[in-house]
């Protein structure tokens, strides 16, 4: 019974020590993987500690230079144009990267540059829309200001038209004059800006129908002129006071009173025509049916349309005649101005109030800044990140899709993936050369302005996740041999046991061979 007891309590220890044994197998397994892992951490760390990243030159304080970290939306604004460069980033097919408001303003504009500005708030206009009454005397304060903001949109299309080799005949006073009318086409108010004409003068035929016109000796035309103006007779009161009735003939027709000018002047397009009546009356000239009678003679075609009696000019468009970046800008300016000095009148929708201008000096380096944009994207193509998927899938490339809503799966809002598109050649960086007039190509690292230096915050975020990592490596390691100890003394003292009680098996042994030997 003692041997058979002995012999369990043997084999009971022979398992414990197993377990022992296997346990500390495992926890040594612990241990070589704890040592691997802080091995490939000390290899990520020491990888860290090289860590770099890219800067550009934003300013100077004083003599310093000021580097801010690269990315999208400060390498293309307008403030890194106005105190460095203006940068662009394109793809490798060389079309322009833009915000998707900026593909916005640009696809509403239809490769109008002034209906791009008018997207994004902007107006080119660089007058002061105060005064768009002009007063009739001139010797009213206001009378000096209209004329000469009206002297600077003559001078912009004077510009413009000796650009494109365009000779408007002008002398002392400018020719054209310009008008802004609107239609409504069921969608809202469109604007045309349009040329007036003066009055070329001709020989009549008896019917009224134009025979020839008449041109000088050297061969130039001449244009009709007058030495009046024509004033309006207004009937009187009791008193002696004139009302505001216009007196009539005894036809019934308004008489008027002819002012003689210090200085003939020309007639232009649609100015109607005076006779005198029997009683020497001064009256407007009419038809047979009773329609007024205007001057419609021009050397372009322009004409005065009659209906129901009231006259509505017909103008010639001023079309874009150029052919270089040049020529279309002093275009686009002239437009700009004439718009918004005369659209204001007429059309409810428009508030200049709603732009910011180029009366205001801060708007100035935007202005610049939008006008080469728009000129990149013009002559190169672009594309944006949109959120709207319809976007994304209208076939012409413009929108890519971008499944995060802050869009930060895009190099327009991820700094990191920014730089490594830069890196490895997705991107491209080109700069506007004030010299060439153009964009022109740069990369990060032939490019002056763009540094490469040490990332000082990320080699501080990796050494302290090194430490704190090495540190629970170090915490576990510690339990590991705690337990390994802990298994040690239990081994030993497995062993001292399994000793002593094979001893006894073995003597119990021995002596039940020795009984029946």
């Amino acid at each position: 019974m003692g041997m058979s007891a002995s012999q369990a309590r043997l084999l009971s220890i022979t398992a414990r020590l197993s377990d022992n044994e296997n346990s500390g197998q495992s926890i040594s397994y612990s241990k070589q993987r704890l040592a691997d892992q802080t091995e490939q951490l000390n290899a990520e760390y020491n990888e860290a500690l090289s860590a770099t990243k890219l800067t550009v030159l934003t300013g100077f304080n004083g003599a310093d230079a000021q580097y801010t970290d690269i990315s999208y939306n400060l390498m293309t604004g307008i403030q890194m144009a106005s105190n460095t460069k203006q940068y662009v980033v394109t793809d490798t097919m060389g079309r322009v990267m833009v915000s998707e408001n900026i593909a916005d303003a640009y696809t509403k504009s239809s490769g109008d540059y002034n209906k791009f500005l008018q997207a994004l708030g902007y107006s080119q206009a660089d007058i002061s829309l105060e005064y768009k009454n002009k007063p009739a005397d001139s010797a009213d304060e206001n009378y000096s200001k209209y004329t000469a903001v009206e002297e600077k949109i003559h001078q912009a299309w004077d510009k413009y038209f000796e650009s494109v080799g365009i000779d408007i005949g002008d002398s002392n006073e400018h020719s054209p004059e310009f008008s802004y009318t609107l239609t409504n086409d069921g969608s809202g108010f469109v604007g045309y800006l349009q040329q007036t004409n003066y009055v070329q003068k001709a020989n009549l035929a008896p019917d009224g129908s134009i025979q020839s016109y008449v041109f000088d000796g050297n061969g130039e035309p001449v244009f009709e002129t007058t030495e009046y103006e024509y004033v309006p007779v207004y009937e009187k009161d009791a008193n002696g006071n004139s009302t505001s009735v216009q007196a009539t003939d005894k036809n019934g027709y308004p008489i008027y009173n002819a002012v003689k000018l210090d200085t003939p002047r020309l007639i232009t397009v649609g100015e109607p025509k005076y006779t005198i009546n029997d009683d020497g009356q001064y009256i407007a000239l009419t038809d047979n049916d009773g329609k007024q009678i205007v001057y419609e003679s021009t050397t372009d075609g322009a004409y005065l349309k009659l209906q129901d009696g009231v006259a509505t000019k017909v103008y010639q468009p001023i079309n874009y005649d150029g052919t270089t970046q040049e020529q279309r800008a002093l275009y686009d300016y002239a437009f700009a101005l004439t718009e918004a000095y005369l659209r204001s009148d007429v059309d409810p929708a428009y508030n200049s109030a709603d732009y910011k201008n180029g009366t205001d000096s801060d708007n100035v380096s935007a202005l610049t800044y939008y006008q080469n944009l728009f000129n990149k994207m013009q002559s190169s193509g672009f594309f944006a990140y949109t959120n709207d998927a319809m976007k994304a899938m209208d076939g012409t490339g413009i929108y890519k899709y971008s499944k995060e809503s802050d869009k930060s799966d895009t190099p327009e809002k991820d700094n990191t993936i920014f730089e490594n598109m830069l890196k490895n050649g997705e991107l491209q960086l080109q700069y506007y050369s004030t010299t060439d007039k153009s964009f022109v190509g740069t990369s990060i690292s032939d490019d002056e302005s763009i540094q490469e230096v040490k990332d000082e915050s990320a080699i501080a975020a990796a050494e302290t996740k090194y430490t704190q990592d090495l540190e629970d490596l170090e915490r576990k390691d510690k339990k590991l041999d705690l337990e390994l100890k802990k298994l040690d003394t239990e081994h030993s003292a497995l062993q001292t046991e399994y000793d002593s009680v094979k001893n006894v098996v073995d003597k119990n042994v021995e002596k039940t061979f020795s009984i029946f030997s």
